[in-house]
């Protein structure tokens, strides 16, 4: 599953800063609701809910503001209705380009057939960055071992919310990154978010600087995390 503004960097953030308990929730009441109960925690999320002292969804503050000892409940427009709405998944990963080259290193030992979602299909569908940064590990995940050295195993890989005709070849991941430039997405979170736009993105367009693969496992109303590494 990718959410690649900002969602799947934050949660891997949260790992590689030394979270050890991780609650994702699609449901923002009920992720208010469990921030409320818990007595040590933060909250992470883009919504404005009615509770005190809430961090944004952002990667940055993850890593220059968080406390590795407390909680973290989340709770997101896209990514976490897309890591909820996997329940028949057999097994829930979450990436992006921060940690592509671990996700992949981790898929290429699976043998089960792999559905890439972009989370975008969940809320909407014109942050292409989510279809873009999907494609990126399809190509990287499909390319012929000739094309790409020690990567010539059998992937069986399908998209959720795939139309047709978005898949366009091969590549490496910076040319789909270039294509994200040359849409309006990043001008539109800058102007969204111009606290922490500009240092979240350092995070997210810069391939396997994140060195966790957040595993998702759905409990009831929300998913825990761990690393798959």
């Amino acid at each position: 599953m990718v959410d690649l503004f900002r969602f799947s960097c934050t949660v891997a953030c949260l790992l590689e800063s030394g979270k050890k308990n991780i609650e994702i929730f699609s449901n923002p009441d009920l992720a208010a609701a469990r921030y409320r109960t818990l007595k040590n925690a933060e909250l992470f999320s883009e919504m404005a809910l009615p509770v005190s002292g809430q961090f944004d969804n952002s990667p940055y503050k993850v890593m220059t503001a968080s406390d590795p000892a407390k909680t973290a409940v989340v709770v997101t427009c896209s990514g976490a209705k897309a890591v909820m709405n996997s329940v028949n998944a057999g097994e829930i990963v979450i990436g992006g380009f921060h940690n592509l080259n671990y996700v992949v290193e981790y898929l290429k030992k699976r043998e089960e057939e792999i559905l890439l979602v972009p989370a975008c299909v969940f809320y909407d569908r014109k942050h292409v960055e989510d279809f873009i940064a999907c494609e990126a590990f399809y190509s990287v995940l499909t390319q012929p071992p000739e094309r790409l050295p020690g990567a010539g195993i059998k992937l069986l890989p399908r998209f959720a919310g795939c139309s047709g005709g978005w898949v366009t070849g091969w590549g490496k991941p910076e040319d789909f990154m270039l294509k994200i430039h040359d849409t309006p997405r990043i001008l539109e979170l800058m102007g969204v978010k111009p606290e922490t736009a500009k240092d979240d993105l350092e995070l997210i367009m810069k391939i396997g600087n994140i060195g966790a693969v957040p595993r998702a496992v759905i409990r009831g109303v929300y998913a825990s995390v761990e690393n798959a590494l």
